[in-house]
């Protein structure tokens, strides 16, 4: 998922965090090996996990997540993606039962669309 792809430029000396499961752990893991010691002479390449993350809080990176010169932070990840919606289960969806709202939808496709009650789902 991540955007850097010059990893092959990244000095020999960047310290490889073990795979984090997403972003914001990803984010937290540099975080705290920085504040254990001393930031590697070549940065950080962090693996993300494969897979969806779902995020309900914001998603927030500072200066201090970005590196220092000559020593990034890298989080490196394939197959990872980054949703910020909120996941409607399928049963939520019902054909639209409302005269007044039928009947401001085609003929043709008052049978083909569905609502969800989004007040209902939180």
């Amino acid at each position: 998922m991540l955007w850097l792809t010059l990893i092959a430029s990244l000095s020999i000396n960047a310290r490889e965090l073990p795979v984090q499961p997403d972003l914001a752990t990803a984010r937290d893991a540099v975080r705290a090996a920085a504040a254990a010691g001393a930031w590697p002479e070549g940065g950080f390449i962090v693996p993300v996990a494969p897979g969806l993350d779902f995020r309900t809080q914001p998603l927030r990176f500072g200066a201090e997540d970005s590196g220092r010169p000559g020593a990034p932070v890298v989080n490196r990840a394939q197959g990872a993606s980054l949703h910020g919606g909120q996941v409607l289960p399928a049963d939520s969806f019902g054909p639209v039962t409302d005269p007044a709202a039928r009947a401001r939808l085609p003929e043709a496709a008052r049978d083909q669309v569905v609502v969800a009650d989004l007040a209902a789902l939180g």
